[in-house]
């Protein structure tokens, strides 16, 4: 391993873009078997838009693509590129504003019906 932690480790630029196009293109194929699965199991005749074979298919195309091309500016910007690409794809920003995914608690409501709220006034 050349004294290279896992998280330090880097691929050549061209071997990255191939391994993310057969990725991306394995992927949509799982991603459509399991929409026709779907489809024929629940009768999804065209319900929902976003459903639609073309548009599973570039989604998930579109967006392991990105992810690859990130994890590329990520291997040439940063020591660490993949943990820096994890920490990144685990704490999305829909993630942290879900509060899923933060290492901090969640906050709690403090509004009106919250349980601070309910509580009874403490005696002096």
């Amino acid at each position: 391993m050349d004294g290279q932690t896992s998280d330090q480790q880097t691929a050549a630029p061209a071997v990255l873009f191939r391994v993310g196009l057969v990725v991306a293109a394995g992927t949509a194929a799982v991603n459509l078997a399991v929409l026709w699965l779907a489809g024929a199991a629940f009768d999804l005749d065209g319900e929902f838009s976003s459903l639609e074979p073309r548009a599973v298919g570039v989604t998930t195309v579109v967006s392991l693509l990105a992810g690859t091309a990130v994890l590329g500016l990520l291997q040439r910007r940063s020591r660490r590129p993949v943990r820096t690409f994890r920490a990144l794809a685990v704490r999305s920003p829909s993630c942290r504003s879900a509060g899923r995914c933060s290492s901090r608690p969640p906050t709690r409501p403090t509004g009106p019906g919250s349980p601070q709220e309910r509580r009874p006034p403490s005696w002096p």
